[in-house]
């Protein structure tokens, strides 16, 4: 069996941090796809975020809008406010599970997607205890959705 190297998708954006220094960040790829194919985490961590993303996005406001379907009479119709609804519901069940800050911590770097680097000096931590902090709410995240406590 050969293990094949992911692609490079990358598509890198110069961003200035101040006079006469740049940085290249990539704006493709989320930071735990890099994180897993690194090594850092392992697949279940990976499982753990990407579900709490998906999770995240249902949340945000669709930008679908249809005019020709008639609402009021269509039975088939489904409000999509009923999903945004349920998936707070379940952020809400998450928050309380895995603690305030945790949660904090996962929203950053799983949905907004924010670096290890980004996250500790915005919360005012060292990157260290960034990356060990998350490493436990993955954890936390996965045995919540292992064991159906949400789903």
């Amino acid at each position: 069996m050969t293990l094949h190297k992911p692609l490079d998708r990358r598509k890198l954006k110069w961003i200035l941090i101040r006079r006469g220094r740049m940085v290249a960040k990539n704006i493709n790829e989320c930071w735990l796809d890099t994180n897993y194919f690194k090594g850092y985490i392992n697949h279940e961590l990976h499982f753990a975020g990407i579900k709490l993303r998906t999770i995240y996005e249902r949340t945000t406001l669709s930008t679908t809008i249809d005019y020709n379907r008639d609402r009021i009479d269509n039975k088939s119709f489904n409000d999509p406010n009923v999903g945004r609804l349920n998936a707070i519901d379940k952020l809400k069940q998450i928050e309380l599970h895995i603690g305030r800050k945790d949660y904090k911590l996962s929203i950053l770097h799983c949905c907004d997607d924010y670096s290890y680097g980004e996250i500790a000096k915005k919360e005012n931590l060292s990157r260290q205890t960034v990356a060990k902090r998350m490493k436990i709410s993955l954890k936390n995240l996965y045995y919540i959705f292992n064991n159906h406590i949400v789903r």
